[in-house]
């Protein structure tokens, strides 16, 4: 199991600013989750942990493929896609191809200025999910649905960059923990947050919170392990 330092888990959730825009379109819901953070390193550092096999693997997972614009990537046991815009070290671009969903991912980094004028500044991150998703698939799972894998991933790529362990391997049996669980519970209420927020009621933004958590966590549908 992932040894994940407990200072770095407590900390995690308030780090990251999430917002959600969700849209009905006839049958679909045109939906983006936004998350955002800043880590105390700086651009060319997480640039390099962002679009490296090398360092992708370590927090993200195994990433083959070609990873240049117009090239084919595949994130094992996950999702691939196509590369399709890349302005380094400062923004790309792919296609999120998984099962018969297409979406889009548009992650962007930007240097920070620190506060003490003697101190390195950092890097903000911010990952862009943009995604049209059946209106009945969205009343089921929410945002939550890649709200909470993102939470997940950046998690692991804090954890990363703040001691250079490898967790992408362990972190399945992590979310199965009890701290992992927690985590994955107060994420999820955070997106159905969201998601009232957009208007959606809050008895079937709850409903879905619960359906997707469940399915993260590796519980029944009534939240028992």
């Amino acid at each position: 199991m992932a040894n994940f330092e407990s200072s770095i888990v407590e900390a995690q959730l308030d780090a990251v600013e999430r917002s959600l825009t969700a849209t009905p379109d006839e049958d679909v819901v045109v939906s983006a989750v936004t998350l955002s953070q800043s880590y105390p390193v700086d651009p060319k550092s997480l640039w390099a942990a962002c679009t490296t096999q090398e360092r992708l693997a370590q927090w993200l997972g195994p990433v083959s493929g070609d990873l240049r614009v117009e090239g084919r990537y595949q994130l094992e046991d996950t999702a691939a896609g196509v590369v399709r815009r890349c302005h380094a070290p400062k923004s790309f671009v792919v296609s999120w191809d998984y099962g018969d969903d297409t979406s889009l991912v548009e992650v962007r980094l930007r240097a920070e200025e620190a506060e003490d004028a003697e101190a390195e500044g950092g890097t903000r991150l911010t990952v862009i999910h943009s995604a049209d998703i059946a209106s009945q698939r969205w009343a089921q799972y929410g945002a939550g649905e890649s709200g909470i894998g993102w939470d997940i991933w950046l998690l692991c790529l804090a954890h990363h960059l703040a001691t250079g362990d490898a967790v992408a391997t362990a972190v399945n049996a992590w979310t199965e923990s009890v701290g992992g669980r927690r985590f994955i519970a107060e994420s999820s209420r955070r997106w159905a947050d969201k998601s009232v927020a957009t208007g959606t009621p809050e008895a079937d933004a709850r409903a879905a919170q619960a359906r997707i958590t469940a399915f993260y966590a590796n519980l029944d549908p009534a939240g028992q392990p």
